[in-house]
């Protein structure tokens, strides 16, 4: 039985860094008052030191 498969990319670990509360973080890591980020624009929380996965396409 032959089952046909595409492969393709549906989520991309990278984007602006936040913290988990979903806030956009400054370079130096202290968050933005009252600016969030979510979904496939947020990253940071993927790698590095701190790693956490966050769920992909869930965010």
């Amino acid at each position: 039985m032959r089952v046909p498969a595409i492969a393709g990319i549906t989520y991309a670990m990278s984007g602006i860094s936040i913290d988990g509360d979903g806030r956009i973080l400054t370079r130096e890591g202290q968050p933005i008052p009252g600016l969030y980020a979510a979904g496939c624009a947020s990253g940071g929380l993927e790698g590095g030191e701190k790693t956490g996965y966050v769920g992909g396409l869930v965010k």
